[in-house]
């Protein structure tokens, strides 16, 4: 993979003007004056696959494209620059997560051959789909190009139209998934989410009460409600003066009782009994039972009834 990319430098979008490359183009373009007929089918199918896609961060953070680089989205794609698209991507991947074994199986089997022959749409698809079979595997499907058309960026048409010839637009969109999306807002990304074991859909995975960014900054866990084993949760904690990284800098006792005694009030007047707290006071039985009794009242305080 190293070496692919010594192999494809950053020529994707800068329109590089060697002489294989002018020669396609005018290959390209003189076909389609010369038959008028099949160039409109070949361009019909161009224009419905999107071209068009909203550049993600990591294209500028890999040095992809250039960010005062021209689009030339309709100049007609190589096999090297697809090859560098792919192999930055898997890159990327990589760096959060793994890119998987489907992922690495096209990459690797990239030869250093044929750069300068234009892709087709049938390449661009065999080389892209791996890649949405990961981002499915990994549930991040809110990271995926926009717009998409169906379950891969080309749509469900009936139209296979794997021998047009693609462009720098197509391959473009195809590979501008956004390893930067943040679904959850709470500022990480969902790859990185994913990458750790959280749930990039919910700001808060362990529902303590602190976002998941808070408590990395906090250097809590954010799979954990209780980081320090205390019976008392981190978001509690913190939003009452006590270190959520200290098991015993609290009366656990006296906080959890007085605790206990909140939901049993408020658990009377929204059910009109008291919950049933049958467990040793503080066993992990007794903190389950207040954690279901708690999550009973959970939005109770903001309806009217």
């Amino acid at each position: 993979m190293r070496n692919a990319k010594k192999t494809f430098p950053q020529f994707i979008f800068r329109a590089k003007r060697g002489r294989k490359i002018a020669e396609n183009i005018r290959l390209f373009y003189s076909y389609f004056s010369v038959n008028s007929r099949v160039s409109r089918a070949i361009l019909f199918f161009l224009l419905a696959f999107p071209v068009f896609a909203q550049a993600p961060q990591w294209w500028f953070n890999r040095g992809v494209i250039g960010t005062n680089s021209p689009s030339y989205n309709y100049a007609p794609v190589t096999l090297g620059q697809l090859k560098w698209l792919a192999t930055n991507a898997c890159d990327e991947m990589n760096a959060y997560f793994g890119a998987g074994a489907g992922v690495t199986a096209v990459v690797n089997a990239f030869s250093n051959t044929n750069n300068y022959y234009l892709a087709t749409i049938g390449q661009l698809k065999y080389v892209a789909q791996p890649f949405y079979d990961r981002l499915y595997e990994m549930n991040l499907t809110n990271t995926f190009t926009a717009n998409m058309p169906g379950y891969y960026p080309w749509g469900n048409a009936s139209e296979t139209n794997d021998y047009a010839i693609a462009n720098i637009g197509q391959a473009k969109y195809v590979f501008s998934f956004d390893s930067a999306k943040d679904s959850d807002s709470d500022g990480l990304s969902d790859w990185w989410e994913a990458a750790h074991g959280l749930n990039p859909y919910d700001p808060d995975t362990d529902g303590d009460g602190l976002t998941d960014d808070c408590e990395q900054d906090h250097g809590l866990d954010p799979l954990d409600w209780d980081t320090d084993g205390d019976g008392l949760s981190d978001g509690w904690e913190l939003a009452h003066g006590y270190d959520p990284l200290n098991g015993n800098d609290a009366n656990t006792a006296i906080v959890r009782e007085a605790a206990r005694q909140k939901i049993i009030r408020h658990y009377k007047l929204f059910y009109g009994i008291a919950p049933a707290f049958t467990n040793a006071p503080g066993s992990q039985a007794d903190l389950i039972d207040m954690r279901d009794a708690l999550n009973a009242l959970s939005g109770k305080f903001y309806k009217v009834e």
